[in-house]
């Protein structure tokens, strides 16, 4: 097997085994020792990959939501936008709520202090769009303040949730508000 190939091996085992943990026992319940017993691997390979334990709730995440964005990237080619959008915003909840709401707050803290990780969002949704502007279903318009609003909604839907334990994550998602704001960027 090729260096680089054992190396992406590796990172797959760190990152597999992390996310087990995760589910199981929380962020806070787990340390680099159980996710490297787990993944079978020295403790040190751990660190080639990873500066902190926290930094691969941040990876997790992003596997995830590049699976989400390929899946809505491609069905934009025959799905109607409102009913997509709002599986969207239902699968990216549900893509982080799954760990628990401490990882979703942890998730959240280090999703608002990564730029990167917000210009990736945005970028995303901006593809998603552009399929709907050449399908002629979007107004040809800078769609950047409406993917900014439903970046809004999803982050603050799941800042709501954090703060109350007792609500459906999902309850908070209002279609009605994202229909409405997507109906001004659509053609009559």
């Amino acid at each position: 097997m090729k260096r680089e190939d054992k190396k992406e091996l590796t990172k797959s085992k760190i990152l597999e085994a992390a996310n087990i943990l995760i589910k199981e026992k929380g962020l806070e319940g787990i340390s680099v020792s159980d996710i490297t017993s787990k993944a079978g691997v020295a403790k040190g390979s751990f660190y080639i990959y990873f500066k902190k334990k926290e930094d691969i709730l941040s990876e997790i995440a992003c596997q995830g939501l590049e699976e989400l964005y390929e899946y809505i990237i491609k069905e934009a080619e025959t799905k109607d936008v409102i009913p997509l959008v709002n599986e969207y915003m239902h699968k990216f909840i549900e893509g982080i709520t799954v760990y628990g709401m401490p990882i979703a707050r942890s998730w959240l803290k280090i999703g608002m202090d990564d730029e990167e990780r917000c210009y990736y969002n945005e970028n995303m949704l901006n593809k998603f769009f552009d399929v709907y502007k050449r399908r002629g279903i979007i107004k040809d318009l800078n769609l950047d303040k409406l993917v900014e609003q439903i970046l809004y909604i999803l982050f603050g839907d799941l800042v709501l949730w954090c703060m109350d334990d007792m609500k459906d994550p999902y309850s908070y998602i209002d279609s009605a508000l994202v229909s409405s704001l997507l109906r001004d960027y659509m053609e009559d």
